[in-house]
């Protein structure tokens, strides 16, 4: 037979002192990246007024910081953090239940997707080609027809309301 030699490789996730979060989930929703079309916010951005008992947050830097702002004052489920440090966007990230990933451009690699999974976090993701090895076990990630609000509004909401992944599980997907 054939020897196959299996080389595991790290993600590069160094997520420091930061450990999931197992409890008091503040928010529902978080979104971080560049506020820029080709990540997707406009496509999250139209389903926050359609979840009004959910809480959103956008984390981020870009062109379209002022649209964010205005959202921001406009919908009481939505906050934006601007600038923000490594540390305070990982507890952030580790107090949300669900990470959205909505790029509609074709990703290398989701730092942020990777990021989110390894903190305990479901994962909701655009439906592009570039994502869909998150789909798969154990991530399990939910893909959605971004463009389409009620499809992204539905996979949010099944994400959100998925069981807590337990501390076995998320030790697995930190290796």
């Amino acid at each position: 037979g054939v020897e196959k030699k299996v080389r595991v490789f790290p993600h590069g996730v160094d997520l420091g002192k930061h450990k999931a979060q197992f409890t008091n989930k503040k928010t529902d929703v978080i979104f971080v990246g560049r506020i820029s079309e080709e990540k997707g916010y406009q496509q999250l951005l139209a389903v926050v007024p359609l979840l009004p008992e959910r809480k959103f947050l956008f984390v981020g830097d870009g062109p379209f910081n002022h649209e964010l702002e205005k959202a921001a004052n406009a919908y009481p489920n939505l906050k934006f953090i601007n600038k923000i440090s490594r540390e305070d966007l990982l507890t952030e990230m580790a107090n949300s239940k669900v990470a959205c990933v909505p790029s509609i451009c074709q990703e290398s690699f989701s730092l942020v997707a990777a990021e989110a999974v390894s903190l305990g976090l479901q994962l909701v993701i655009s439906n592009s080609q570039s994502l869909a090895h998150y789909s798969a076990l154990p991530m399990n990630a939910l893909a959605a027809e971004v463009k389409n609000s009620e499809a992204l509004k539905n996979a949010l909401e099944q994400a959100i309301d998925r069981p807590e992944r337990s501390r076995e599980e998320v030790e697995t997907l930190q290796k």
